[in-house]
């Protein structure tokens, strides 16, 4: 049975059965090579460039205390019922 693969699969996988040096290859191998260059250590490039995040205002309404989840469930849900 063939399958079929998402177009930016099937790109990323050089195709799916042909490799940058135009030879086929198999299923495994394409599979096996993707995996081996994506775990693969970072580039200095990646390296040198920190990740960072701004931090924003959530903007919550005065009153909600976000560590009591059970007191949020009952204000979306509203109360138990037994």
């Amino acid at each position: 049975m063939a399958r079929e693969f998402q177009p930016e699969w099937r790109a990323s996988m050089g195709g799916g059965r042909r490799t940058r040096s135009g030879r086929r290859t198999s299923f495994k191998a394409v599979v096996n090579d993707c995996l081996r260059r994506g775990l693969e250590a970072p580039s200095e490039a990646e390296l040198a460039a920190p990740f960072s995040v701004e931090p924003r205002p959530m903007g919550l309404r005065a009153g909600l205390d976000l560590d009591d989840i059970g007191g949020l469930l009952e204000l979306l849900d509203g109360p138990v019922r037994p």
